[in-house]
């Protein structure tokens, strides 16, 4: 009975991979110095990239705040 109910609920719900097996590609950059998010977004339209998640990564108090910026 348990496994009819299982087989029931995955071909009803599907599965939920989560965030762990979303497939793309990360590109972390490192400037020089920080930038905001809206400067790497202006820059990732001139390329067609404007739907891109830009998020800054790295220390986020310390002297090298900012530099550091993740893009999915």
């Amino acid at each position: 009975t348990l496994v009819i109910i299982s087989l029931i609920s995955i071909f009803t719900k599907g599965f939920n991979f989560g965030i762990d097996y979303t497939g793309g590609t990360i590109v972390e950059v490192v400037f020089d110095q920080p930038v905001e998010v809206s400067q790497v977004r202006d820059v990732l339209k001139e390329y067609n990239l404007e739907n891109a998640q830009i998020q800054l990564s790295g220390d986020t108090t310390g002297d090298t705040a900012g530099e550091d910026v993740m893009i999915r």
